[in-house]
């Protein structure tokens, strides 16, 4: 039967495959500069730098006022922050078509479009707000900045990815550190910038810089040489198990990425692992964006206060992608979701009673802990991808798993807003009932994310060996369990180490 046209193009798409450079070419990478040989830990500063540009565009809230005052002369007219909406929807695209195009091409070519279409986002922006034609606005910052945020996100993470595989967790956690400051930095210092030069004249700055910076570090990234392999442990000591002289030999681990990019796509661990985050993202990004009005409404704070807390809130979302980033590291990226999601929920419990009782001490304590849960699930996603389905698919699953994140986010926010505009009808603005009520359902959410995570299959399990006439395999309280059709008793609960010697076994006959 013939396959649909439309499958063959996805299929196609998704083929997977990776970039292959000329032996010359990877001579002539192996030297950073004037003989100096290319070190890989360069590449974090850089990865860290190019993140901290496309860190203004979560800050894009900052510009509503000031953009709706230069055009319009009034700062409440809700123009501005469509631009935003449109910046996220061509992110989302951008992630989804550009990511396998990106693993086949150059990485230095992918940083110059990159950087071009977010430096021009940038001017055409100027140009804009010079001529106040806010449409000119949204095809600068929302079409060419969501073009190019894309493409600047992906690139740094998945090169760190490669380049160190004996630190994923790290290098997961600070490859997106930068974002965050990024946004940091720019909400703190865009007003003050836009007093002292101007909103046009900032506005081509910000091209200039983000342009000199992107181009600059084109240069330096570069992918690891074909022989650049990871060493995979086998997590099992060779003395605790009876084998047999002659079988002592060296045998590698079955790896992740023998599954190919479609087959990984279509996978039950890659359907848990999307479901499980984007519960995180619905949760986590909607409380973020009301994080200032619970302090201004609830806790009668200004909006100095509010800022003030909002900046601590971003400093320890920093925080948390690099300590979860090194902890998935050390202990897997499954074990570490499911510690980020039971701190999730039990914070969200205490956010609720801090917010009945009026107690913003503790509400600041919770909230500042609850940013460092959810900066850590941000920090640990390149890991635990690459950990699960390997490298070369990094890119279109990472690219997918953002692009859901983010529209899940908006459409969850839509749902957040719905519920307190109909409890505002009959309640007072500061009414801790407007906000409860709406992190009850945001609870719900993330309690079924925490339920799936123990339902997401290990790398080991995907690949662990059947026994004859077994139904269904899983793992229960760290031991595999097994339904086998047989007589007598169909349940089957493996010991450790009976564990270790048929994955042991399977192994030697896997590397035969």
């Amino acid at each position: 039967m013939k396959e649909n046209w439309f499958i063959s193009i996805v299929k196609n798409h998704f083929r997977g495959g990776s970039f292959q450079r000329s032996e010359n070419t990877i001579e002539r990478e192996k030297i950073l500069i004037f003989n100096i040989p290319f070190n890989r830990w360069i590449l974090f500063p850089c990865a860290f730098l190019i993140h901290l540009c496309i860190g203004s565009l979560q800050g894009w809230s900052i510009l509503n006022k000031p953009i709706d005052k230069h055009i319009y002369g009034d700062p409440t007219k809700g123009r501005a922050p469509i631009t935003n909406y449109i910046a996220m929807t061509f992110d989302c695209l951008t992630l989804l078509i550009v990511s396998p195009w990106l693993e086949r091409n150059d990485i230095k070519i992918g940083l110059l479009i990159g950087g071009f279409f977010y430096g021009l986002a940038q001017f055409c922006t100027a140009v804009g707000l010079y001529t106040k034609q806010i449409v000119v606005v949204y095809l600068g910052y929302g079409v060419f900045g969501g073009i190019g945020h894309a493409i600047l996100f992906l690139i740094p993470i998945c090169a760190l990815q490669k380049w160190f595989p004996d630190h994923r967790g790290l290098a997961s956690g600070l490859s997106v550190c930068g974002t965050t400051s990024g946004t940091i930095i720019f909400s703190l210092t865009t007003l003050p910038l836009f007093d002292r030069i101007g909103i046009v004249n900032s506005f081509l700055t910000f091209g200039s810089l983000y342009i000199g910076i992107s181009f600059g570090l084109s240069w330096i990234f570069r992918l690891p040489p074909p022989e650049y392999k990871a060493s995979l442990s086998l997590g099992i000591e060779m003395n605790q198990l009876p084998i047999d002289n002659s079988q002592q030999k060296e045998v590698a681990e079955p790896t992740p990425n023998r599954m190919t990019l479609y087959e990984s796509l279509l996978s039950s661990s890659f359907f848990f692992i999307l479901i499980t985050f984007v519960l995180n993202g619905l949760t986590g990004n909607t409380i973020n964006s009301r994080l200032t009005n619970l302090i201004q409404d609830i806790f009668n704070q200004t909006s100095k206060v509010g800022s003030i807390f909002l900046s601590i809130c971003a400093t320890c979302n920093v925080f948390g992608r690099v300590i979860y980033g090194v902890t998935s590291g050390k202990i897997g990226g499954k074990s570490t979701f499911i510690i980020i999601q039971s701190f999730t929920i039990s914070t969200l419990i205490g956010m609720v009673a801090a917010i009945q009782y009026n107690n913003l001490p503790v509400f600041c304590t919770i909230s500042f802990l609850y940013a460092v849960n959810f900066g850590g699930s941000q920090g640990i996603v390149a890991g635990y991808l690459t950990e699960k389905f390997g490298i070369e698919n990094l890119n279109t699953l990472l690219a997918i798993v953002s692009a859901a994140w983010s529209i899940s986010g908006v459409l969850c926010g839509f749902i957040f807003t719905a519920v307190y505009d109909s409890l505002k009808k009959s309640h007072p603005f500061n009414d801790p009932i407007l906000y409860s009520y709406n992190i009850y359902w945001l609870f719900s959410l993330a309690f079924v994310g925490w339920i799936l995570c123990f339902f997401t299959p290990d790398t080991r399990d995907r690949n662990y060996p059947a026994a004859p006439n077994q139904i269904f395999q899983t793992r229960l309280f760290g031991r595999v369990f097994r339904l086998i059709k047989r007589r007598g008793n169909p349940f089957e609960l493996l010991s450790k180490t009976k564990e270790k010697e048929e994955w042991y076994n399977f192994l030697l006959k896997n590397n035969k």
